[in-house]
């Protein structure tokens, strides 16, 4: 993966990484301060996976980022939690982003099964 080394000053950036793949999201994030960033990330379990989970919070926290968290084996209920569900969720997001006159960066971080599975592809 190679990020740019500057985003433009108004810039929508979406990062979906899934387990360790969330790793180069955080350089990311913290070197392109300013940006509306949007971190769509999926693991197994809260207590177990949530890679930096402490660090991204404080980011929401300073509104240096939105965080969408998904935790596959952690269920709410019967429901089982996965990225592809939240980017399905978040489409009106999507929609405005894509819409907007603004620049748009979509980067996917992960295993590649997980990659192919949320494409269709094989």
């Amino acid at each position: 993966m190679r990020p740019p080394t500057e985003f433009p000053k108004n810039a929508h950036v979406v990062m979906i990484g899934t387990g360790t793949g969330v790793a180069p999201f955080r350089s990311m994030i913290k070197q392109h301060a300013g940006e509306y960033k949007h971190l769509f990330f999926g693991c197994r379990n809260k207590n177990k996976d949530f890679y930096f989970g402490e660090e991204f919070s404080q980011m929401v926290g300073r509104n240096e980022l939105t965080f969408y968290p998904a935790f596959s084996r952690d269920r709410i209920g019967r429901k089982v939690n996965y990225v592809q569900e939240l980017l399905i969720k978040e489409d009106t997001l999507f929609n405005r982003m894509v819409y907007d006159s603004l620049p748009l960066y979509i980067y996917v971080c992960g295993r590649l099964v997980i990659c192919q599975r949320m494409y269709g592809t094989t």
